[in-house]
């Protein structure tokens, strides 16, 4: 640990899965920077980031790309006419849109989740809606240095000490669900991702994580009990070495002293 600048080698492995409320169920995280540390208000720490991977559409947990469907499950499933023959998802926990977590039966409502402005989308999802700061025409675009999902674990406890919680809240904005003349004209562009917006109503930039408080009670209490032991480790090598060395010294010297007696021939 010493020579580690207290780095610990960490045993639960380069992948963690944890629940995830905010989007309902189990998410993996892998540990990221080729499993490098990071300071954390001076506690070291492994970094556990979300994979591009993570909101891919599968089918028990394999990939898919047929099983979206064409509209929501209640409309689908829903009595009465309806326009063409709706398919409702088939895919795992009924997502529709790779890189949106679809909540329509775990909230009741067309809601769904994504990465910051939608990041790991598809482009047709992306480019159907605009992002801007008020007063601005440039577009926002998800960036994974400031707007990824990640925990980050101190090995020794095992407990994660600081989390990036970056998640966008959306609707989910069909043809189908607004038969309204009030609405035509949102539906009419050739860029509406097949009459389905995910629109952004909320993005969330949550960074819990312990304080400066705890992080110094922390490096007073583990760090440095390792620090004062590997000095008394050293200590005790260093006594063992000089006084080792001066009771062989002794123990020699003795050995090499005359015993003071005369021999003669007995006759």
């Amino acid at each position: 640990m010493m020579a580690g600048a207290n780095k610990a080698p960490a045993n639960f492995g380069t992948t963690i899965e944890f629940y995830l409320a905010s989007l309902h169920r189990a998410v993996t995280v892998e540990c990221a920077d080729d499993c490098g540390y990071h300071d954390v208000k001076g506690v070291n720490a492994l970094k556990y980031s979300a994979p591009l991977s993570l909101l891919d559409l599968t089918v028990n947990g394999t990939v898919s790309t047929t099983c979206g469907g064409t509209s929501s499950f209640h409309y689908a499933t829903s009595p009465g006419s309806k326009v063409g023959t709706p398919v409702a998802s088939t895919c795992d926990y009924m997502m529709r849109h790779a890189g949106v977590i679809n909540l329509e039966s775990a909230r009741g409502a067309p809601a769904a989740v994504t990465m910051g402005y939608l990041g790991n989308t598809g482009t047709l999802i992306r480019d159907a809606v605009s992002i801007t700061l008020p007063g601005s025409t440039t577009e926002i675009v998800y960036d994974q240095a400031t707007d990824e999902l990640a925990l980050f674990f101190e090995p020794i406890s095992g407990r994660a000490i600081k989390g990036l919680e970056r998640l966008q809240t959306n609707f989910y904005i069909e043809k189908t669900m607004l038969d309204s003349t009030r609405y035509e004209n949102i539906f009419s562009g050739t860029t509406d991702n097949g009459d389905v917006f995910v629109w952004p109503y909320l993005y969330l930039n949550r960074q819990p994580g312990l304080s400066q408080d705890q992080a110094d009670t922390f490096v007073a209490t583990i760090y440095r009990a390792y620090l004062y032991g590997g000095l008394l480790d050293i200590g005790a090598i260093l006594s063992f070495v000089i006084f080792g060395g001066v009771t062989l010294y002794l123990c020699k010297q003795g050995s090499n002293k005359s015993t003071g007696l005369v021999s003669t021939p007995r006759v």
